[in-house]
């Protein structure tokens, strides 16, 4: 088992979040930086079937690319999307952390492997 905290101090020298975009949401979106992580899932986005599964693997970790609380809130209610989607990681023990845009720009991030693995040998960003 390895503490959150020391998981996303790992994350954040890979994927710094001062990088991301000022409109993105990045970072740990639920749960607590002492708890122990012995499993993570990854997944792209966060969904009812996502949070179901990291949950029927034992997962304590979800590890995602789009972040699940991207506009703000105003209601966690359970008949709300959001809010059953914050409820069932909680009750699954699941922690949620986002690496979006400063992962797509980070050296070797998303950006660049997507690059590799379409054989692209010039590139450049398309925004400055």
């Amino acid at each position: 088992m390895t503490a959150l905290s020391d998981l996303i101090s790992s994350f954040e020298e890979l994927w710094p979040t001062e990088t991301a975009e000022d409109w993105d949401r990045v970072g740990l979106m639920l749960g607590h930086p002492a708890s122990e992580i012995g499993k993570v899932l990854l997944s792209v986005d966060v969904t009812a079937d996502v949070i179901a599964e990291a949950t029927k693997q034992g997962a304590q970790l979800l590890l995602t690319h789009h972040p699940m609380l991207l506009k703000p809130v105003h209601e966690l209610g359970e008949l709300t999307a959001k809010g059953n989607l914050v409820s069932s990681a909680v009750r699954g023990s699941l922690a949620i952390y986002a690496a979006h845009t400063n992962a797509d720009v980070a050296q070797g991030g998303v950006s660049q492997s997507l690059a590799a693995a379409l054989g692209l040998t010039e590139i450049a960003p398309l925004d400055q």
